[in-house]
Formats: C-alpha cells, structure tokens, sequence
C-alpha cells in the first residue's frame, strides 16, 4: 500500500530542491562518495518514509518556501511553460489568431498520421513564425539560393569530385608566384624607370641632396623657395620634372636623380636655392621687424615721457632727427633731409654762436637763453 499522500510521488522527490541542489543530495551528504549504493538506497528510503509518517509536511514546506526551478537545458525560456490544452496562439490578436490557427491546420495536414508531440511544437513556432514575419520575395529567392547549393554539393559528392578543390590550387599557385615577383621587385629601381634614368647615369654627378636635407623643414622648404625662381630656365626645368613625379615614387627617389633627369646643372640649382633661401629669411626678418615696430616705438614713448626717461628721450629725438647721431645707417633710415644727416655730413666744428647751430630744431623747443 502507498503511503505517500496525494502529489507525492517518486517524480516529486526527484524535483525537490532544497538552497538550490536536490534535496536527496543534503540527506546523502554525510555518505562518503565510494559507499554502497544499498546503504545510500536504505537511507533515502528511511528519510521518506519518516516524511510520509509526519504528513510530509517538511517536503511540502520546502516546495513552498524554496524556488523550485526546472534545468533549462541549453536554452533558457523566454516565458513561463503553458498549461496542457491551452491554445498556444491565445496571446495574439484576434485577426493575428485566426490566420496562426489557419496556418497551423494546415501544417498539419501534411504530417497527419506522424504527428508526435514534438513535431506539434515545432509546427506551432512555425505557424507563429508565418503570421507575425509573413516571408517576402527576398527571403524566398534567398531559400532558393541555398537549396541550388546544397543540390550542387550532393552532386560533387555523388560524382567524387569538387571543383573547388582544384580553384584553391590554382589560387594558391597564382598567389605564390605574385609573392614571388612582388618579392623579387626593387620599388627604387621602379621609380627610377618610370623616371626615365639608370644607376648608371648617377656616377660622378655631384650631390646635393645632403646639402639641401640640412635646411631646416627639409627639402620639402628648398623647392618652396625654388618656386620663386620660376624666371631661371634650370629651376623651371627642376620644378616641372619634379612636379610630374607620381608622389608614390618621391619616397623611393632623391633630388639628385630628379636633377638629372630634368637636365639641369646641380651648381646652378644649388646656387638658385641658396639665393631665395637668404632672401626668404631677410623677408621674414623684415616682416617680423617692422610687424613689431609700433609696439616697440609705443614702449619707447612711455619710457621717454617718464620722469627717469632721460636716455629714453635722447634716443626718441636722435632717431626723429632732432639729436645728431654717431652711429651709421641702420634698419630703421635716418631721411636725408634730418638735420642729423646735415650733421654727419659736416662735421666740423663751429662756434657756439653760429647762426646754423642756433636754428637747429632741437633748440625752438627748449626755453629762451639763459643769462
């Protein structure tokens, strides 16, 4: 006779779980591993029992109180298991509905007679699958593409043979023999082809490239400054091969093989370069000067209107013209109409009360004579 009330059964003690392991696993924890499995057996039984006497009150209690969770297997399921008998499309629309139960009539009608459970199951994802992601011409012609594969690849195989057995050799020949001259090509000697000059015809030229890649920002600067010597017949003939120079073949070539190749003297060019380079550098100079000489001339003003500003003030009226002044033509041109520029030009010496020494500029702006 079975003692175990109603909803306990072998399968329900196989289920319990009890802190997330079986429960038969906490009752034989105490066994060794290597123990007889008739100890083990009596034990289980024993436990069972002493539950069904008490009621199964303990077993019931940890179903209740403990989450009890099925293995998922491999795939984990998206939404609690619905009961047998259910209609299995009654989450969707009413319009969604009747086409999935449509659709799913239909399916099985084509397996009538071999319809087990699990092919029941399969048959309702796909009738779901249908209504709610109707296939579209791209999905067919697609199916249609891999059905035509799988038909050639059951031919090859019923033949012996695949085709693209042979295209992997002959791919992988062509690759290698590619790798092989790729290897054997010299980019230089290429360059120096498309250039339209040999190794040979670079014997006894006289480099400059060492000397131009001493400037500073490279030679990258001194063709910048040669692009004002466009009057000079050589620096147009350098400009021009060097500008039809593809720019993939500039890294493999130098400025003395271009210079040969454009025909001009390497002294000229030198020569041309080091000109506008010494140009280009006074006008910077220049501009850089006279960029700065209204600040320079505003903080000589300040200083000068100063109380201490006396050498300041000397210095304000030798530049304008008011002072004579020592120190020859600089950057900054005394006119020659100054009195300063009289002054220079004579100098000798004369009496303090010279009418030309009394109408001096400088003079008007102190106070009358003294005494």
């Amino acid at each position: 006779m079975n003692t175990e009330p109603l909803g306990i059964d072998e399968r329900f003690w196989e289920r319990l779980k009890y802190r997330g392991a079986p429960i038969k696993q906490h009752v034989l924890g105490d066994l060794p591993d290597s123990g007889a499995p008739l100890l083990s057996d009596r034990l289980w039984q024993s436990f069972k029992q002493r539950c069904a006497a008490e009621g199964n009150l303990v077993p019931l209690l940890i179903s209740q109180l403990e989450p009890q969770e099925c293995n998922p297997g491999m795939f984990r399921r998206r939404g609690p298991r619905k009961p047998r008998g259910t209609n299995p499309f009654e989450d969707l629309p009413l319009p969604q509905r009747l086409k999935a139960e449509a659709e799913f009539r239909r399916l099985c009608e084509r397996w009538t007679g071999n319809l087990p459970a699990w092919r029941r199951a399969v048959l309702v994802g796909v009738a779901r699958r249908l209504t709610l992601h109707p296939p579209s011409s791209a999905w067919g012609k697609r199916m249609r593409r891999i059905k035509g594969g799988v038909h050639c690849q059951r031919k090859y195989r019923k033949q012996g043979c695949h085709p693209l057995v042979e295209f992997n050799q002959a791919m992988a020949k062509r690759q290698k023999v590619h790798l092989t001259l790729e290897i054997a090509k010299d980019p230089a000697e290429d360059a120096r082809k498309r250039l339209g000059i040999t190794s040979e015809q670079m014997r006894g030229v006289p480099r400059i490239a060492p000397i131009l890649e001493c400037v500073e920002g490279g030679v990258e600067s001194v063709i910048e400054a040669l692009r004002f010597s466009q009057e000079d017949e050589s620096a147009r003939a350098f400009l021009q091969k060097y500008d039809s120079v593809p720019f993939a073949d500039l890294e493999y070539l130098s400025i003395d093989e271009i210079v040969v190749a454009a025909g001009v003297d390497p002294k000229r060019l030198l020569t041309l370069a080091v000109d506008w380079m010494v140009k280009i550098s006074v006008m910077k100079t220049q501009i850089q000067l006279y960029g700065s000489l209204p600040r320079v001339t505003g903080a000589l003003v300040k200083n000068a209107l100063a109380d201490k500003g006396i050498r300041d003030r000397r210095l304000f009226f030798q530049i304008t013209g008011f002072l004579p002044t020592p120190h020859p033509r600089g950057s900054v041109a005394v006119p020659p109409t100054t009195m300063a520029r009289k002054t220079e030009a004579q100098p000798e010496a004369r009496p303090a009360g010279s009418p030309r020494v009394l109408n001096q500029p400088w003079l008007r702006t102190l106070p009358g004579k003294l005494g």
